[in-house]
Parts: C-alpha cells; sequence; structure tokens
C-alpha cells in the first residue's frame, strides 16, 4: 500500500511542478547584412542571390544536373 502512496505522490508533485518557459524564436526572416548574401527567400526585395535584383526575364532553368 506505500507503493500507491509513492506513486500518486510523484505523480501529483509532477503535475503540479511549473512547465519550464519556452525559450523566444528567433526571427523568422531576418534582413541581409549588407552587401551579404543573406535572404534567399526574399526575391521580391533583394532576388534570390543577395542583394542584386533578378535579371529581366527571371533565372533560366538548367535542368537537372547529373552525378
Amino acid at each position: 500500500m506505500k507503493a500507491v502512496w509513492v506513486v500518486l505522490l510523484a505523480a501529483v508533485s509532477a503535475i503540479a511542478a511549473p512547465a519550464p518557459a519556452p525559450e523566444a524564436a528567433p526571427e523568422a526572416n531576418p534582413e541581409p547584412a549588407p552587401g551579404g548574401y543573406g535572404n534567399y527567400g526574399n526575391y521580391g526585395k533583394y532576388g534570390s542571390y543577395g542583394s542584386y535584383p533578378p535579371p529581366k526575364g527571371g533565372y533560366k532553368d538548367y535542368g537537372h544536373y547529373k552525378e
């Protein structure tokens, strides 16, 4: 019977303990450093390869490279 009380006490203390606070998530899409190649996903503002605008007509699709 003592083992039942030990198990119940452990369960209640585990439920009553406060959960640790979650860490702050990093910024989802930070701005690139000046002159850098930072933000690859932000096509509208910086193009896909850093600070240069995309070429007229977009990038050419060269197909898939074979290894």
